[in-house]
Formats: C-alpha cells, sequence, structure tokens
C-alpha cells in the first residue's frame, strides 16, 4: 500500500505508472483483487486533497532516523 501512494506522489509519470502496478502486485495476492483496487481508488482519491509543498520533502539524510534522539549517541 505504502508503495501505491508513493507512486500516487511522483510527478515523473513513467515512474508514477511504475510504482503504482509494483504495489498493486504485491497488495492484490494479500487483500485479493476487489480490496487492492478500492484501496487504490481510496489513495487516489485521498492524493487530490493533499498537497505538500515539494520543499515538504527536502531533508538531511537520517533526519527521520533520529527524531527525537541526540544523532551524536546512535
Amino acid at each position: 500500500m505504502l508503495e501505491v501512494a508513493t507512486g500516487l506522489g511522483m510527478s515523473d509519470e513513467t515512474r508514477r505508472e511504475q510504482a503504482i502496478q509494483a504495489g498493486m502486485q504485491e497488495m492484490t495476492p494479500l487483500v485479493g483483487e476487489e480490496e487492492a483496487a478500492k484501496t487504490l481508488q481510496l489513495l487516489t482519491a485521498w492524493s487530490k486533497q493533499i498537497k505538500i509543498p515539494e520543499d515538504g520533502f527536502v531533508r538531511e539524510p537520517g533526519m527521520s532516523l533520529h527524531r527525537g534522539r541526540n544523532p551524536e549517541r546512535c
């Protein structure tokens, strides 16, 4: 599901479709075709409502891994 959501957020159409298809291929055997299709539909609708500026994705490497901890001690 995460791969599908990531794909929906990609601006490059080729990479977008590849990520969505890869995610669907992984998800379908787990939940079935109907639930996978519903999930894609829900994520697509959600992604159209959520707008995050590009600079929201710019972080220094490892920042999310050290959240709330002192990186010097890791």
